[in-house]
């Protein structure tokens, strides 16, 4: 084997790898979504999923799809390569449409991976290790999700930043 294929060999490697890391972790987004779809019986309609808007200045900001457009998880998630994980915004409508104003939460998940094992988090808290095939698993990581937003509602003008990652906003 020439040194030309040895480079073209560790270039097609990397590139797989970085393919399949990938795959593994959209993989985790859509098991996790479905999972908190299904756990709290989420209608369709009251969930958007966001995209990072890098150019909106100061570190970017979220960006809302379009009217009528419908985002779904794997166009929606973003890559930081500086922290070296992959994130998915959430937006969660906690009343009807006809409703005025909108309430809802919203939050960042991420995952990222460290020996072969997927990590994930929601905010700010510490990724923690997940397999997002095991139900039992995605269930205790819905219901942490569910006493998360309770709790953000219940200290809704609450001065004091809890660092869970969620926001809740009435919109106007």
């Amino acid at each position: 084997m020439t040194r030309y294929q040895e480079i073209c060999e560790a270039a097609s490697a990397a590139r797989k790898n970085w393919l399949n890391r990938k795959d593994r972790s959209l993989q985790c987004f859509v098991s996790l979504v479905d999972g908190l779809i299904t756990y709290c019986a989420i209608p369709e309609d009251q969930i958007v999923f966001l995209r990072w808007d890098k150019a909106a200045g100061e570190g970017g900001s979220l960006r809302p799809p379009k009217d009528g457009e419908r985002v779904f998880p794997p166009k929606a998630v973003e890559y930081d390569k500086d922290k070296d994980e992959w994130s998915l915004h959430i937006l969660i409508y906690v009343n009807p449409q006809r409703n005025f104003p909108r309430y809802y939460v919203t939050f960042g998940l991420f995952v990222t991976e460290k020996d072969g094992d997927l990590l994930v988090g929601v905010g700010p808290e510490q990724p923690r290790v997940i397999d997002p095939n095991d139900q039992s698993q995605r269930e205790e990581f819905c219901q942490g999700i569910v006493e998360a937003i309770r709790e953000s509602f219940e200290h809704p003008r609450d001065p004091n930043p809890r660092g869970i990652g969620f926001t809740v906003v009435t919109s106007n």
